[in-house]
């Protein structure tokens, strides 16, 4: 009994130190919510009154709309704590992603080459299941991988996520 729970503890301690960096600061948010405009997306915070209904259950999204020249990143404030800075990162690394997808040329709509979806989706299941469920059980196989990445990229440190951001949407920053 007492190998049993040792073996536990270790496992746990290990665990807590590979787990993902999951917080930011204030100057995390400001500096990617500068560089996501340096790259022409604007970043907007609605609710639902502003929205028409458009911000109902969802902490943001991501809008482009060529014809009408919308590129918008929306946090929805009544659903997100503004104050938070980790509920905006969250939204932010989410919502980012789905900007530097937009950035990604060959027509895909993902970052990510597929044989790094296994390694995604294992990191999700161990660190946020209830975003590998939503993966697994709600989205189509097509819309899936888009949103895996957006969750997985909630994971990282945000260090990373802008230097992805950098990398993705580089030659559009101005």
């Amino acid at each position: 009994m007492k190998k049993l729970l040792a073996g536990l503890m270790a496992a746990a301690a290990a665990l807590a130190t590979t787990a993902p960096a999951m917080a930011s600061t204030e100057a995390d948010v400001l500096a990617f919510i500068a560089l996501i405009k340096q790259g022409g997306t604007d970043v907007v915070h609605m609710s639902n009154r502003d929205a028409k209904g458009f911000c109902i259950g969802k902490a943001g999204a991501y809008l482009l709309d060529e014809k009408t020249k919308v590129d918008a990143l929306v946090i929805c404030s009544d659903q997100v704590d503004l104050n938070d800075s980790n509920e905006v990162w969250e939204v932010l690394a989410h919502e980012g992603t789905h900007v530097m997808q937009a950035c990604v040329a060959d027509g895909t709509g993902t970052m990510f080459k597929p044989q790094f979806v296994p390694t995604m989706l294992r990191e999700v299941r161990a660190f946020a299941p209830h975003y590998h469920e939503l993966v697994t059980s709600k989205y189509t196989s097509d819309f899936a991988t888009v949103e895996l990445e957006a969750f997985w990229m909630e994971l990282q440190e945000p260090a990373a996520v802008m230097a992805q951001f950098k990398t993705v949407c580089g030659r559009f920053l101005k």
